[in-house]
């Protein structure tokens, strides 16, 4: 009896994710890190591999907070001797299955082609062969690839040649390639949506861009987005003065920065002594250009950018927080987990929807959905500016909608996800 076919009695499986952990915060790591923590909960065992041979930095919090093993690659004398091994291993299990070496051979010309030089394509290639090592080892049931990059294929890769579940989780990015985007890396794209048993996603939004993909609808899987509200206090309504806006995720021109900086020059005409946070990495060193929008609209004073906090600070600064804005500009889902986070701490939230947001705002009730130009947008800052004085945006309410997300609900999608092809 197989490892896999032995848990179709205890319903209990060994479950590899592929992909980031905090820290970075939100987005895909902030899924990766409360999903495999309730999957462990509901008695699974989980294993994430990040790909890289170490953490960027550590952070208590999250350190504190996980019961999954997390395993970085180890550089050893032996270890490309190891991973040529496995990798001959693979493709010869691969090619004795018709329809798996379709797979890991198309799959793996896609993967190759999408990366320059000689060096990045010994690295997928030890990657795949690594990951391939892990489920050996580990006696792995079922693996998530996030992304529809080479993390997605490298699950469906491996997971065609063991016999196993591989889907990948298709929250944004790779999905939402544009015309910039060079030919082979959208080729990895569509090889994952075609060689893809199932895909997850976490919203409508990515699902209606992997259909205009080419991807049929019956292999979409709709898990849900989540958060944890435990671990997020409810925040009574700080003092209204300052009255203080916060925007959360790495500085992009699709994240609407620049419309909010205009917006906040037009709202402080009628909200005294308003304030602006920004919160995320800046890998495009983007806060250049809005520094310059900043002093040009003579906001020094009113607008701060923070850069990346550790998660002590973010949920200290959600205490005075009256606003939390994601402006999304573009179709790429985006902000999902940080928009829940702050609904749990009981905050109305502004935000164009776009990106898949719609469905985690209830829109007048838990924040305000607007159009993006800055003239709208500081008419919604008023509109919540007013309801406050006027006694709406109260935090519980706010709140309870946050908890009817919960990564409880999240996990247990997921483990359905693969426990069905069990019956």
């Amino acid at each position: 009896m197989s490892h896999y076919s032995k848990h179709q009695t205890d319903n209990k499986l060994c479950i590899l994710q592929i992909g980031p952990v905090p820290p970075a915060y939100g987005g895909v790591s902030s899924f990766i890190h409360n999903t495999s923590r309730y999957l462990v909960k509901r008695g699974h065992n989980v294993i994430v591999t990040t790909l890289s041979f170490k953490p960027r930095k550590k952070d208590e919090e999250f350190d504190f907070g996980r019961n999954y093993k997390v395993i970085y690659f180890k550089v050893f004398p032996f270890l490309f001797l190891k991973a040529w091994w496995r990798f001959i291993e693979l493709m010869i299990t691969a090619r004795l299955n018709t329809s798996s070496w379709e797979v890991f051979k198309e799959g793996l010309i896609k993967i190759l082609r999408s990366k320059s030089g000689v060096k990045k394509k010994i690295g997928s290639l030890c990657r795949l062969s690594l990951i391939y090592d892990l489920c050996k080892t580990y006696e792995v049931d079922a693996i998530i690839g996030h992304h529809g990059d080479e993390k997605g294929l490298f699950a469906i890769i491996v997971g065609s040649v063991l016999g196993i579940r591989g889907y990948p989780f298709l929250h944004g990015g790779a999905i939402f390639y544009d015309d910039r985007t060079p030919g082979p890396v959208k080729e990895v794209v569509k090889t994952v949506i075609k060689f893809a048993e199932k895909c997850l996603f976490c919203s409508s939004n990515s699902i209606n861009r992997a259909r205009e993909l080419g991807m049929p609808v019956q292999k979409a899987i709709h898990v849900g987005e989540g958060v944890d509200v435990e671990s997020i206090e409810c925040r009574p309504i700080p003092p209204m003065s300052p009255f203080h806006v916060m925007t959360i995720g790495y500085l992009s021109p699709h994240r609407g920065l620049e419309e909010l900086i205009q917006a906040i020059a037009l709202a402080a005409l009628k909200i005294p002594n308003l304030k602006l946070s920004i919160i995320g990495d800046d890998p495009y060193n983007y806060w250049n250009n809005l520094k310059n929008l900043v002093s040009k609209l003579n906001l020094y004073d009113s607008v701060k950018y923070l850069g990346e906090i550790s998660q002590r600070s973010y949920l200290s600064l959600l205490k005075n927080t009256h606003v939390a804005a994601f402006l999304l500009r573009g179709p790429k889902t985006g902000s999902l987990a940080s928009c829940l986070e702050v609904q749990a701490a009981g905050i109305p939230v502004l935000t164009t929807g776009k990106g898949g947001l719609y469905e985690y705002v209830k829109d007048g009730e838990t924040g305000i959905i607007c159009k993006s130009s800055p003239q709208e947008v500081a008419a919604a800052l008023v509109r919540i500016y007013k309801g406050y004085l006027q006694g709406k945006w109260q935090p519980e309410v706010i709140r309870s909608w946050a908890a009817n997300h919960s990564w409880e609900r999240v996990a247990r999608n997921i483990e359905f996800a693969f426990l069905r092809v069990l019956e």
